[in-house]
């Protein structure tokens, strides 16, 4: 990062974010077909409802099982607990600390490359809008 030393950006934060080499938006899209029905995904068990036009033969026969919506779907068949990591199956695309590596990452699964550091986990991970907001809250102590 060429940010000169007068911007008022501390050493650690410029560590965080030189860990990239950027500070703009991660990809966090994963491409593939949609349908505009949603079902759940038991046969594979991704913890989701998938929209790939796949649905077994028995959810398609009877609409109980397919919804216009992630969250109609989520809701009705991964309440609870489940019902974030349903709703979150490509991440949200906001920044977390990866505290293993000292550096945060985007909230998307890692073969999605770029900035991509996993899916965060929604019960402990707090989540940025940026990388710097993430650097200067999590990694300051460094």
């Amino acid at each position: 990062a060429n940010i000169p030393p007068s911007s008022g950006i501390n050493q650690t934060i410029l560590d965080c974010l030189v860990v990239w080499g950027t500070i703009s938006e991660a990809r966090t899209e994963v491409d593939g077909p949609r349908t505009g029905v949603f079902y759940p995904d038991w046969q594979y068990q991704s913890g989701t409802c998938l929209e790939d036009g796949n649905e077994p033969l028995y959810m398609k026969k009877n609409d109980v099982w397919l919804f216009s919506s992630l969250e109609g779907c989520c809701s009705r068949f991964y309440s609870g607990w489940n019902f974030n990591k349903c709703m979150n199956v490509r991440g949200s695309g906001l920044w977390f600390v990866d505290h293993m590596n000292e550096k945060c990452v985007t909230d998307c699964k890692d073969e999605n490359g770029g900035t991509c550091g996993g899916l965060a986990n929604p019960l402990s991970d707090r989540l940025y809008s940026d990388p710097k907001s993430c650097c200067e809250s999590e990694l300051a102590y460094r």
